[in-house]
């Protein structure tokens, strides 16, 4: 009995599975807040197992990288309490959220062996493509159907289509289109982990492979375009430069080769994200039109005439990030220059939480005097979050905390590429690894324009980021690219 309630209720990989599952309900407000109370409920299991790790297993300090972690939370302890006065009650509560995700989230049990490891993996995965399929399937409805609308009671989300791009169920563009990203590279992991392929799609992966697409072309989505564009050109270099050399033999005409390929591969997917955003956009009034509902409630199934087709034609939808694709950045720059302007104000431990007006008029956290009113509208507008991962750290935690988190992540970041450099092989396991390496990288890209790898409460990116970063740490320290073979329970 005991046993059983220790390895379910205190299991990192139950808990990272529900947990996921509960943030994304967070980012989908149209489950009217489904998840709030659970959270709280999933917030007290991971403080028992982080207080039943430190008298037990202790298994967050079995990780060689264990210091540089307590020192990112301490840094983050220490700037609440500077500016407690402001602070003290969001900070404890981002605290929380921090000391989970370090502490539960990334740390992989090196007694666990690597088959169970990469069945929670694969189950990791599935749950997450089921979830985010069914979302981005909803959200594709409401496209077809042209619906809109807006959650007053919760901050007046938008849901449906808005503003020529599709937001779903989802809090934004750019929350459904990363998400699409993390199940389809999941789903590439579980082909390798469950047939030893790449690209061997059931059924269920090749439909949410085509329906994330969509999604993402409707989404219009910059950043995820951005670590999309990361991830392929380092499957490129990584995975099929190596192979080309190894096959041909000639590292020069490789390059050239793998080189082409590439700037043909984007110029295409360029031109097919063009060419479908046009045929997308006479979706929603043909369907209106085909499917067009007389007072009685019956289905009028006429043909269209000729007249008719032209105003069809004329009432296709707008499908850009915004009209006529006006500024690259989206007013990021302008949000950025009014985040350096309060690093000045917060040099060494930063502000603790970047939110600083919370719906007021006023702050007394910051001398508004140093800042325009532009600076003063764009941090209301902003709402906490500097869409710059490096500028939010800043801002946190100030310098001493951006250079703690900095040298911990170069120091991983060396010794994973370091390993899979001299390890390199063609095994299926190799690709595993450098698919999880690759998918954690792209997130740095994105995170030029977005902030969601630390000090954001309830980021879905970042417990997948923390977890694949955890298994990576894992299989280096069990050094698994030794034994090529690998096997996977269903």
């Amino acid at each position: 009995m005991i046993t059983t309630f220790k390895s379910k209720v205190l299991s990192r990989d139950l808990y990272r599975k529900v947990f996921v599952v509960l943030c994304l309900l967070y980012f989908m407000p149209s489950t009217l807040n489904l998840e709030y109370y659970p959270l709280f409920v999933a917030m007290g299991w991971g403080g028992v197992i982080v207080l039943n790790d430190l008298i037990t297993d202790r298994i967050f300090f079995k990780n060689k990288y264990w210091k540089y972690l307590v020192a990112v939370i301490i840094v983050y302890i220490l700037s609440i309490a500077i500016n407690f006065d402001h602070a003290l009650i969001r900070g404890i509560y981002n605290l929380i959220f921090l000391i989970i995700t370090l502490y539960v989230i990334f740390p992989i049990d090196n007694q666990q062996s690597e088959t169970k490891v990469f069945k929670n993996l694969s189950q990791f995965n599935d749950i997450f493509i089921v979830v985010t399929l069914i979302a981005a399937v909803i959200s594709l409805g409401m496209f077809i159907i042209n619906l809109q609308f807006r959650l007053e009671s919760i901050n007046d989300l938008r849901q449906g289509f808005f503003e020529n791009r599709l937001f779903g169920v989802y809090t934004s563009p750019n929350v459904g289109s990363v998400m699409g990203f993390i199940s389809v590279m999941g789903s590439l992991i579980n082909n390798l982990l469950k047939r030893n392929s790449m690209f061997k799609f059931s059924v269920l992966y090749i439909t949410n492979l085509i329906v994330q697409l969509i999604y993402f072309v409707l989404s219009s989505s910059r950043g995820t375009t951005l670590i999309i564009s990361a991830a392929v050109v380092m499957f490129f270099l990584f995975v099929f430069l190596p192979r080309e050399i190894q096959i041909r033999g000639n590292k020069k005409r490789s390059i050239i080769m793998v080189i082409l390929v590439m700037v043909g591969f984007f110029n295409i997917s360029s031109i097919a994200i063009e060419v479908s955003k046009d045929v997308l956009a006479y979706v929603p009034a043909t369907v209106e039109e085909v499917f067009n509902l007389n007072d009685d409630g019956r289905i009028n199934d006429k043909k269209l005439s000729k007249s008719e087709i032209e105003v069809l034609e004329n009432e296709k939808v707008v499908i850009q990030h915004s009209p006529e694709n006006a500024e690259l950045s989206s007013g990021r720059f302008s949000i950025w220059r009014a985040g350096l302007k309060v690093i000045k104000q917060y040099p060494l431990f930063g502000v603790t939480d970047t939110d600083l007006y919370r719906n007021k008029e006023k702050t007394s956290v910051i001398d508004e005097s140093k800042l325009t009113d532009q600076d003063i509208s764009e941090l209301k507008r902003s709402a906490g979050n500097m869409h710059n991962m490096y500028l939010q750290t800043l801002i946190t935690t100030g310098i001493i905390g951006f250079l703690v988190l900095a040298i911990y992540l170069i120091r991983y970041l060396f010794d994973i590429s370091k390993y899979l450099v001299v390890n390199r092989n063609d095994s299926v396991k190799f690709l595993i690894l450098i698919t999880l390496f690759i998918t954690i990288v792209s997130f740095f890209f994105g995170e030029l324009v977005e902030s969601r790898l630390l000090y954001m409460n309830r980021s879905v990116v970042a417990i997948v980021f923390w977890y694949f970063s955890g298994i990576l740490i894992y299989c280096k320290d069990k050094n698994i690219l030794s034994q090529k073979r690998i096997e996977v329970d269903e």
